[in-house]
């Protein structure tokens, strides 16, 4: 009778490992799935883009807007199956489609969740004769579109509008596409979030720092100001 529950047992452990297998590869591949162009939505919280985008590296970096267009209508771009491209010196240039099935004005935001990107370039449709918005990390922050530590972008879409938004992105450290796609509350919601973990952060950190400047002056222990060299 043991051995029976035991071998019951065994087949039922082998099954669960089987299911939650299957659910991992359906995942991944999932993860990995490129699609044409993103849907918008009512409620998007941090929606991941990188199946939606398409990529072109231009080596020499110098070509122009027209010219990437002709590349991408040929065909000739490439989709990512990961954020990062590491360290390269070619312009990036990403497209992202976008389009509007619901009933109703959708105001979105896109951010780019990487602030270390030098130059960061947006082209908003095809016939736009120059960028209609130059950001990144070398750049004035005022030249954001929104005051935010990372790159965001905001966004109107009547219904039915269709949109091809294109970024030219150049960068001395590792280049890092985490575009992610936000409804106008959920961005809110999400900076403010996100502004209240820092202050935490960085408020615990001060309070480390002051406790241990009053411990050192009051024992005259070195070790002290070496834990605050180290925080």
């Amino acid at each position: 009778m043991r051995k029976k529950i035991r071998n019951q047992l065994k087949v039922f452990i082998i099954l669960v490992i089987v299911f939650f297998s299957s659910l991992s590869v359906w995942g991944e591949g999932q993860a990995y799935e490129k699609k044409d162009r993103l849907f918008l939505e009512q409620k998007m919280d941090g929606v991941p883009l990188l199946p939606y985008l398409s990529v072109i590296q231009d080596e020499s970096g110098k070509k122009t807007f027209p010219e990437i267009l002709k590349i991408f209508d040929r065909g000739e771009s490439e989709k990512i199956s990961q954020n990062s491209l590491g360290y390269s010196k070619s312009a990036i240039w990403v497209r992202l489609r976008t389009e509007n099935l619901k009933d109703k004005t959708i105001e979105w935001i896109l951010e780019i969740d990487y602030a270390l990107l030098d130059f960061v370039d947006l082209y908003v449709g095809r016939n736009s004769s120059s960028a209609s918005n130059f950001s990144g990390d070398l750049r004035e922050f005022g030249s954001r579109p929104l005051e935010h530590r990372n790159f965001a972008y905001p966004f109107t879409d009547e219904p039915g509008a269709k949109r091809e938004i294109y970024f030219r992105i150049a960068s001395s450290s590792s280049i890092l596409l985490p575009f992610l796609a936000f409804s106008k509350n959920e961005f809110s919601e999400h900076a403010f979030e996100e502004q209240l973990a820092l202050g935490l952060y960085y408020g615990s950190m001060l309070i480390m720092v002051v406790y241990n400047l009053f411990l050192l002056f009051s024992t005259r222990d070195k070790s002290y100001l070496y834990y605050l060299f180290y925080i």
